[in-house]
């Protein structure tokens, strides 16, 4: 049902002609594809700022905050309840996102869309920190089930907050990135959103053996947000980038 509801969605898209372009771009569009179109792409990704922060944020997030890693030993350990469990809490991020989506014709009114994707990734550290604070508090302070809930709460908000951000990390993609140059563009995105969270769980599940599951979601998470609160320091032409003169 979902995926013929998008197919009719694309069917209804009005005719996109392409930009008028100019030598150079003819001749990128003609070159044969190769490693000379994929350097072309990340030639235009060094001197893009703006397209580059959508970039350098959303790994931050996933190699950063990944939490993904540590649901099996909340579900085995801390929360109970086994693979039940495990899939209660990556439900939880998908209920969110798709509740965000329902609320998302409000984003077509933001302007400021690189101070969006910050401020969302900062959401999602935030999220994944109550999560880790929810898994130490299993057991002590919480009951396993009042922890589990409390948990799933904050997975819900992180995939919430990573709809949005991904709503606006696509938007800026595709208005600040010429025409000959998107498709190279994209193909980075993929490598990015399909490589980073294989990368985060790869720390998390290396740090989780030295400080256990709760902390390194708690350190995670606020690592996260510390990385963003630098970048957007490093890069605050990001914090002004106005969707009505989209500028790489």
């Amino acid at each position: 049902m979902i995926t013929t509801a998008a197919l009719w969605g694309l069917a209804r898209l009005p005719s996109l002609p392409p930009e008028p372009a100019d030598t150079g771009e003819v001749e990128a569009q003609r070159r044969a594809p190769g490693i000379r179109s994929v350097l072309d792409g990340f030639t235009f990704l060094a001197t893009r700022p703006n397209v580059r922060m959508t970039f350098i944020s959303d790994i931050c997030a996933m190699v950063l905050a990944q939490p993904r890693v540590l649901f099996p030993a909340a579900g085995a350990v801390i929360f109970g309840g086994g693979a039940s469990t495990v899939g209660a809490l990556s439900a939880a991020a998908a209920f969110g996102g798709i509740g965000a989506m329902f609320f998302s014709g409000r984003l077509g009114t933001v302007i400021h869309q690189g101070r969006a994707i910050l401020i969302s990734i900062v959401g999602w550290g935030a999220a994944i920190t109550g999560l880790g604070a929810a898994m130490l508090a299993a057991g002590d302070v919480l009951t396993r089930g009042q922890a589990l809930w409390a948990g799933l709460v904050a997975m819900a908000v992180a995939g919430g907050a990573d709809s949005v951000s991904a709503v606006f990390r696509t938007t800026i993609l595709q208005s600040a990135t010429p025409d000959h140059l998107r498709g190279r563009l994209q193909g980075v995105f993929i490598v990015v959103v399909a490589g980073g969270p294989r990368l985060g769980e790869l720390v998390g599940g290396f740090v989780a053996v030295n400080v256990g599951e709760g902390m390194t979601a708690v350190i995670g998470g606020l690592a996260c947000i510390t990385a963003i609160v630098v970048l957007a320091r490093l890069q605050s032409g990001f914090l002004r980038y106005d969707a009505r003169e989209p500028s790489p």
